[in-house]
């Protein structure tokens, strides 16, 4: 068997410079990394081609895509090359990581492919990852989207950890794509990433197709990764307050219905008025495209 590891870069190289590092502690696979650039600025895309040029190392290729489609759509240029260049893809894993991350036990790949090949009722697993400080779990176990979870995440979910005191792996509906591992032939079967999210939610879609073929999802306390970014909070009015609601709304158009849609995006709108209106919040993003991208998003 084969794990490709993918990761998407877009102006990171220094941050994909350590993961690739990070990877020699990777142990018991052959394992091989596609790094997917989007169209990167020039500077930072020429220190990433200089640092692989450097390596004695023949298991790591730079591919760049015909423009920035977002997170879904790099993964899915790293899986339409992998298939252009294997001629099978019975016994083909692929290990989808975020660029902001460092390996710290390179034991997680093998025991995540032994429990993916016992049980091929599993489509997706991932395992336990902790914060810059190397002690905080970051909660990867995220609930679907639905109108329940969306309006109801800070007082029911946004406390619960599940991934923190996990001994035992756990079924889950959903993952984080922060870190994942899974059979490239059921990547293939659910259709891959839907390219319409652009950034935030796409591992929703994916988990929710894998489900819908009658796959399994777990979770697996594992120790594997360091998230560099998990840190970082949505208060700031920026692209990514934007695209994570705006991509909420747009998976409850997408598997349940317009009018969801639409009674979603009337209370985000009208919900972030006091943040766009409070003087603490960072504002680079306007009220009016907020509102425009989650009505486009409902239609």
């Amino acid at each position: 068997m084969v794990v490709y590891s993918i990761i998407v870069h877009y102006n990171t190289s220094e941050a994909v410079c350590r993961l690739i590092d990070s990877m020699r502690l990777i142990q018991g696979v052959t394992h091989k990394a596609i790094i997917v650039d989007n169209q990167s600025g020039k500077e930072e895309y020429n220190a990433l081609k200089l640092y692989l040029s450097s390596l004695e190392r023949n298991d790591v290729e730079l591919i760049q895509a015909q423009k920035n489609g977002g997170f879904g759509f790099g993964v899915n240029r790293g899986i339409d090359h992998i298939c252009s260049i294997e001629e099978q893809i019975e016994n083909i894993y692929i290990h989808v990581i975020n660029s902001d991350t460092l390996i710290i036990d390179g034991s997680y790949l093998l025991k995540s492919i032994k429990f993916l090949e016992n049980d091929k009722t599993v489509g997706l697993v991932g395992p336990k990852v902790f914060m810059e400080d190397g002690k905080t779990v970051q909660n990867t176990i995220l609930p679907i989207t639905s109108l329940k979870t969306v309006i109801s995440f800070k007082k029911k979910y946004s406390n619960i950890n599940l991934s923190e005191n996990a001994r035992n792996n756990i079924k889950v509906g959903c993952l984080n794509g922060v870190c994942f591992i899974m059979p490239l032939s059921v990547f293939k079967e659910v259709g891959g990433f839907c390219e319409d999210y652009f950034m935030y939610n796409e591992e929703q879609d994916l988990c929710y197709n894998i489900t819908k073929a009658s796959y399994s999802i777990f979770f697996l306390p594992y120790k594997s990764i360091l998230h560099f970014g998990a840190y970082q909070t949505d208060e700031q009015l920026d692209w990514r307050f934007m695209y994570k609601r705006r991509n909420q709304v747009l998976f409850i158009k997408k598997y349940q219905s317009k009018l969801k849609a639409l009674f979603l995006a009337s209370v985000f709108a009208i919900s972030s008025i006091p943040k766009f209106l409070s003087k603490k919040n960072k504002k680079t993003l306007s009220w009016s495209l907020f509102v425009k991208s989650l009505i486009k998003a409902a239609l």
